[in-house]
């Protein structure tokens, strides 16, 4: 009788082996699109749905078949671990650039007690920058008790990159995110902030509550 030359499990590995290395570097792929810890509990949930739907997969109910030796099964499953880990590792740390929280390195200056047109600066750290973007979100807090002021405040925000004013501006309010190319800048790079009020008599502080560099 003619004896098969693999047995089901072995041609489970031939997709599961593959399966495991694309879902490592799908979640790698993840991380680097954004550095917000939202975004990386979803990759997390996306590596952990995905690994145990293949673990589901791979283990199914089958018909008897003849057993597979446990050492060779256990080592093939550990070989395709190592194998997406080590890769999705390889590239994550030496070949892109982890993303750089500066958020306790940038200061803000003139950012105290601003009213409507006044101007604020940022100084970006590194000369230069180590990344090829900015992500930046500034924060308004009401420098007085009362006044509604905070919520129709708008941003006018300008990159300025080796002395030269990006135009035109970006337009936040308060807690919204800016996204600023710095892959132009030679040498290096700030930010500039306007603020536009239409209450002549508010006071607000500015203050920066994140700042990431990322490629």
């Amino acid at each position: 009788m003619h004896k098969p030359s693999q047995t089901p499990y072995l041609r489970d590995m031939v997709w599961f082996i593959p399966a495991c290395i694309a879902t490592c570097f799908g979640g790698i792929a993840l991380l680097a699109q954004g550095a917000k810890g939202a975004e990386v509990s979803q990759t997390l949930s996306f590596v952990v749905a995905t690994v145990a739907l293949l673990l589901a997969l791979l283990f199914r109910t089958r018909e008897p078949q003849p057993p597979l030796r446990r050492g060779r099964f256990w080592l093939t499953l550990l070989v395709a671990v190592v194998l997406g880990l080590g890769s999705a590792s390889t590239w994550w740390f030496v070949i892109h650039s982890p993303d750089l929280r500066v958020t306790d390195d940038v200061t803000v200056l003139d950012g105290q007690s601003m009213e409507d047109g006044a101007q604020a600066a940022v100084e970006i750290p590194g000369r230069p920058p180590g990344r090829e973007n900015l992500s930046i979100t500034f924060t308004l807090v009401n420098a007085r008790s009362t006044g509604n002021c905070v919520v129709p405040a708008t941003l006018e925000v300008r990159l300025l990159a080796d002395d030269r004013w990006s135009n035109p501006p970006a337009i936040a309010h308060s807690g919204e995110e800016i996204r600023l190319p710095l892959s132009r800048v030679k040498d290096r790079a700030g930010v500039q902030v306007d603020l536009r009020v239409p209450d002549g008599s508010c006071l607000l502080h500015l203050k920066v509550s994140e700042a990431v560099l990322y490629n």
